[in-house]
């Protein structure tokens, strides 16, 4: 009789841990299908920017989530707008994930317009539909100029090389956009290598005003050019702002080429 009371009570308190366990469980249960809505957030709020007609400007936006511990599935649009064909996104269509964030870049190509602030909002629509709203400001403006430097890197050449030049875009704040923060222009630049006043060879290319604002272009001299004081001349042109700049070279006649003009 002993024994059957023990194995009751086994029994009895095998049943009572079991059913305490479940109880856990289920409790556990209950918090992960009770899930927190998280709040979308993004760095900066609001974006500013300040560039001429024609430029290229790149901003970043940061979004992350907070209270929440579920992911957030973010889809970016323009609200119709001056400015909505202006701006596209590296990625509109995103999860923001909990404890972390994500980068997206706006990039903003201004096209030739007068010279005005325009406005426009971004918005950020999340799967639980909330509705961020960024607002754009884009401040286009003229105040800039720009300012070229040529240097020619050979002093003396014979006829039938190149002459290599250095061309410098002056990069000031004050005067010209910095692409990191107001943007980035291009600049169509012309070279021509005069005798005198006659033309003898040109080059046209084009240079983006970036960081280095540095550019190295190799202009060939013509076998039968003749010795002598040669001038290389550059003009930098981005809309109705125009920059000069010109260096002095020697070139020294090309044997083959006197030993060809003999013979013909």
């Amino acid at each position: 009789m002993k024994k059957l009371y023990f194995y009751f009570l086994i029994t009895m308190l095998f049943s009572i841990l079991a059913y305490g366990i479940s109880e856990e469980q289920s409790l556990l249960a209950k918090v992960i299908v009770n899930p927190a809505i998280g709040i979308l957030n993004v760095s900066p709020s609001n974006l500013s920017i300040n560039a001429p007609p024609l430029s290229l400007v790149e901003k970043n936006l940061t979004f992350s989530q907070e209270l929440g511990n579920q992911d957030l599935n973010v889809t970016l649009f323009l609200e119709i707008s001056e400015i909505s064909s202006w701006i596209s996104f590296s990625d509109n269509n995103f999860i923001v994930t909990l404890n972390e964030t994500k980068d997206i870049i706006a990039f903003i190509d201004i096209p030739n317009v007068t010279t005005r602030t325009y406005s426009g909002n971004i918005h950020a629509l999340t799967n639980n539909s909330q509705d961020l709203i960024i607002p754009v400001n884009i401040t286009v403006t003229d105040k800039y100029k720009i300012d070229v430097e040529i240097d020619a890197l050979e002093k003396k050449i014979k006829a039938g090389n190149n002459i290599s030049v250095l061309t410098q875009l002056i990069k000031d704040k004050e005067k010209m956009p910095d692409p990191g923060v107001d943007g980035k222009i291009t600049v169509d630049l012309l070279y021509n290598v005069l005798k005198g006043k006659d033309i003898i060879t040109t080059l046209s290319t084009t240079m983006d005003v970036a960081n280095s604002n540095e550019k190295t272009v190799s202009i060939p001299i013509p076998i039968n050019a003749t010795k002598g004081g040669y001038t290389v001349k550059v003009t930098a042109t981005h809309l109705d702002k125009i920059a000069n700049d010109k260096d002095n070279f020697l070139v020294r006649e090309n044997l083959l080429a006197i030993f060809l003009k003999f013979f013909r």
